[in-house]
């Protein structure tokens, strides 16, 4: 079991792993896209990476939704146990994709004042 300090330190690490590999898909794999298109999708990529969600129903700590959805859907109990991780990350990756699609407009009123 990992201690409050190695869990903290393992999300910090997840979450920091998460930004990084959106910076790089921002630069170089999406350079070509517009760049309203582009922020949706890194905004989206980001909820879908960073959403914490419960391992179980009784747990005390929390994980990564992504990786307890397919982790439970795999090998806990198939739909019915990974259907709430499901749902956390459909709404982070909708929550995201309003979210990078709104620091356009940020920037946008920025420019203009």
């Amino acid at each position: 079991m990992l201690t409050p300090q190695s869990y903290g330190l393992a999300l910090s690490l997840y979450v920091l792993a998460a930004l990084v590999a959106s910076a790089f898909v921002y630069r170089h794999w999406l350079r070509h896209v517009g760049p309203l298109v582009r922020r949706a999708v890194i905004g989206a990529m980001l909820g879908i990476l960073i959403a914490p969600a419960l391992p179980a129903p009784g747990a005390e700590t929390l994980a990564p939704a992504l990786i307890v959805a397919v982790f439970n859907l795999a090998f806990v109990g198939g739909w019915s146990s990974a259907k709430g991780a499901f749902i956390v990350l459909a709404l982070a990756g909708s929550l995201g994709i309003v979210a990078g699609a709104g620091t356009m407009l940020v920037s946008r009123l920025g420019r203009r004042t």
